[in-house]
């Protein structure tokens, strides 16, 4: 499968019919017109004359419209290339191979005018994605590379460098993720802070964790900065691969105090908190099991990751709360209570294993229901 893992490609044809969505391809409602949709379902048809970084642009009856991005859930290009849609449903069926033909296809077809400029910056990143999907980063590396050469003031432009710094750590080896973070640090905000911070995420990945920090803090310490959340919550992870009990105790209590702190950030804190009280269970302070329980509890609350948000944190506050629920079994309580936080501790484990199957947390989780008798 040309360097792609069953589970990859399972889950790149799982992902090829939202992508769609993603891109903004909803159907067309007539022939000849373009539609856009927005979030609070109105729907506007005409042709659609930009799709600028910012906004869409539209000509309906007779009149320019332009809507901002964050309110628009998809467009329509009515004359896309027929081989845009033949790629759409070959990465549908998993065939990427026959997609990026496709693609490369809808291409040849803008550039000899038989399809609007529009479509380019489009089909560029559907390529790339499929490159990407079968297995060769370079040629996905290559398409994102074509895209932003296409200019900033594109829809798609943010997203191109999201998408090879994806692409970049699938090939894991560093050499290509430091090429994009060289070429997006010269980028404006977002995007230069947004390159700081995968900065940081790498040093943590090569166990610098004290480097990791200070690039983390850096960011926190720009007022008015983007990601700042985002920056908390890393910075926090890197602390925990350093820190001291009482010094991540108070991390953790300020990032859950402060405004604004996202749900990723609240469960980042609120697990590595938990982690803290448990290893002072462990020691036998009076009342930490049960505090520590609390914590994971509303790391949980959070959900599982989404967006910004880190798995580790979800997993680690799951086999958390199996621990101290563990603990909170033994302890001198009730039958019932015992038994209580033994059933507890049991369907943390199990929802561990169903969620993350095939990790190393997920081998944790079975260890630990094997101990405990299942």
């Amino acid at each position: 499968m040309n360097g792609t893992t069953a589970r990859e490609h399972r889950i790149s044809a799982a992902c090829a019919g939202a992508l769609l969505v993603a891109l903004g391809l909803c159907p067309s409602t007539a022939a000849g017109r373009d539609v856009v949709k927005l979030k609070d379902g109105s729907t506007f048809e005409g042709k659609i004359t930009a799709l600028a970084a910012a906004e869409v642009r539209i000509e309906a009856d007779g009149k320019p419209q332009a809507f901002p991005n964050a309110d628009v859930m998809s467009f329509a290009l009515d004359d896309a290339p027929p081989s845009v849609r033949q790629g759409d449903t070959f990465s549908t069926a998993g065939d990427f191979e026959r997609a990026i033909g496709a693609y490369q296809a809808a291409l040849s077809d803008v550039s000899r005018g038989r399809a609007r400029g529009l479509h380019r910056p489009l089909i560029l990143q559907k390529l790339a994605r499929a490159h990407r999907a079968h297995g060769n980063i370079e040629a996905a590396l290559t398409a994102l590379g074509a895209l932003r050469a296409e200019g900033r003031d594109t829809r798609l432009y943010a997203d191109s460098f999201r998408d090879s710094i994806e692409a970049a750590r699938q090939r894991k080896e560093r050499t290509s993720l430091e090429t994009v973070l060289a070429v997006m640090e010269q980028e404006s905000e977002p995007l230069a802070s947004a390159a700081r911070l995968e900065r940081g995420k790498m040093r943590l990945e090569m166990g610098d964790a004290a480097g990791a920090r200070e690039i983390f803090e850096s960011l926190l310490a720009a007022k008015g900065m983007p990601h700042t959340s985002e920056a908390r919550a890393w910075s926090l992870r890197a602390l925990r691969r350093g820190g001291g009990p009482d010094e991540i105790e108070a991390a953790c209590r300020a990032a859950i105090e402060s405004d604004g702190s996202s749900p990723s950030l609240l469960q980042t804190a609120h697990a590595l908190l938990g982690e803290a009280q448990l290893e002072s269970a462990r020691k036998g302070t009076a009342g930490a099991a049960r505090e520590s329980f609390l914590a994971f509890a509303r790391a949980l609350a959070q959900g599982p990751s989404s967006g910004e948000g880190n798995p580790e944190d979800y997993a680690r506050a799951l086999l958390g709360a199996a621990r101290a629920s563990a603990l909170l079994s033994s302890a001198d309580a009730p039958p019932e209570a015992r038994r209580h936080y033994r059933i507890r501790a049991q369907g943390y484990l199990r929802e561990a294993t169903r969620t993350f199957k095939g990790t190393p947390w997920a081998k944790e989780a079975s260890d630990e229901l094997a101990r405990l008798g299942e």
